[in-house]
C-alpha cells in the first residue's frame, strides 16, 4: 500500500465513535445506530432544545437529507408517557425534530434491529 495517497482523514471520519453515552442503553444504540446511517448522516448525542415550557435534551438526533429524526432510550424507570409526550410535542413544535421515537431499554438489548427497521419502514 502507498501510504502517500492514503486519505487518512477520511479513514478516521469512517470510524465508529466509540466514546461512552450516559447509559449503556445508549452506548449499545450508538454502536448500532452508527452502522446503518448513510454516509452523510450527522448524529447529535445530547442534543439541546429549547422551547417554550423549558430546555430538553434529547438522546440522539439524526440530520439526514433535511429530516431530522430524534431517538430516547428510556429504562422503564424513566418514562412516563404523559410527561414525554408534551415535551415530545413541544420538541417538534420548536422545529428541532421532525419524528421522536422512544425505544425501551429491553428492545434496545433484546430487539433493536427489529426497531431500527421499523423505524427505517
Amino acid at each position: 500500500m502507498d501510504l502517500s495517497t492514503f486519505d487518512f482523514e477520511a479513514a478516521v471520519r469512517a470510524m465508529p465513535d466509540l466514546s461512552p453515552c450516559d447509559s449503556p442503553i445508549e452506548d449499545i444504540f450508538y454502536a448500532d445506530v452508527q452502522k446503518r446511517v448513510v454516509p452523510d448522516a450527522v448524529i447529535s448525542r445530547q442534543f439541546e432544545c429549547p422551547t417554550r415550557i423549558g430546555t430538553f435534551y434529547l438522546d440522539f438526533l439524526i440530520q439526514v437529507s433535511g429530516r431530522r429524526v430524534a431517538f430516547e432510550c428510556d429504562g422503564k424507570d424513566f418514562h412516563e408517557s404523559v410527561r414525554d409526550s408534551a415535551r415530545d410535542r413541544e420538541i417538534v413544535d420548536a422545529g428541532h425534530a421532525h419524528r421522536i421515537y422512544r425505544l425501551r431499554g429491553y428492545d434496545i438489548v433484546f430487539h433493536l434491529h427489529d426497531a431500527l427497521d421499523l423505524v427505517r419502514a
